[in-house]
């Protein structure tokens, strides 16, 4: 999955036609869908863009419901007893502050 940002190509890509996305596990074809990840893809006015994603995600999550995504992570991080400074962070990718991060002497 393409879950390392968060933008509306790539987390909404899992939900087009099973003929345009090779990770529509349910295997539906909606042109609908399709139409508003591609406006929304090409729409340049922020408001705009929220509309049409909002549009998308309610025919995909309520008015069609062909798949209900569920999650289920874990997280095991290890990390070597001299690394200081560094905080456990709910994102693999978001939020990742390194500036204070450092390596103790032995």
């Amino acid at each position: 999955t393409c879950d390392f940002m968060d933008e509306p190509d790539l987390q909404l890509f899992k939900y087009l036609s099973s003929d345009k996305s090779p990770a529509n596990y349910a295997r539906y074809k909606d042109p609908v869908l399709d139409d508003l990840y591609l406006k929304q893809a090409r729409v340049t006015d922020p408001a705009e863009r929220k509309r049409l994603v909002w549009a998308f995600e309610r025919r995909v999550l309520d008015e069609m419901a062909y798949q209900w995504p569920t999650l289920w992570w874990q997280r095991i991080i290890p990390h070597w007893a001299k690394l200081k400074g560094w905080k456990i962070t709910p994102s693999h990718y978001l939020n990742q502050d390194l500036r204070d991060v450092w390596l103790a002497k032995e």
